[in-house]
């Protein structure tokens, strides 16, 4: 069953670019769920975006992806020639 599982989520973050455990690691609680429409609905009704969004900047911090865009959107001017 634990072989399953993590096969599963190799198959799931393989088709990820950036390959961080973090948020990822939430893929393999819904592999042992059976996802309804039901449940889809009553969770998209009940939680919030900003919600979300916050419970994982708490719980996970800053990802990688995240990190990446901060570095790469940094100004370039802020530097001098030597």
């Amino acid at each position: 069953m634990i072989e399953s599982l993590f096969g599963k989520y190799k198959q799931f973050s393989g088709r990820c670019p950036f390959k961080e455990m973090g948020q990822m690691l939430l893929t393999i609680c819904l592999s042992t769920m059976n996802i309804t429409t039901t449940i889809v609905k009553n969770a998209l009704s009940t939680v919030s975006f900003a919600d979300v969004e916050a419970w994982l900047a708490e719980v996970f911090s800053q990802s990688m992806l995240s990190k990446r865009k901060t570095l790469f959107s940094a100004d370039v001017h802020d530097t001098k020639t030597a």
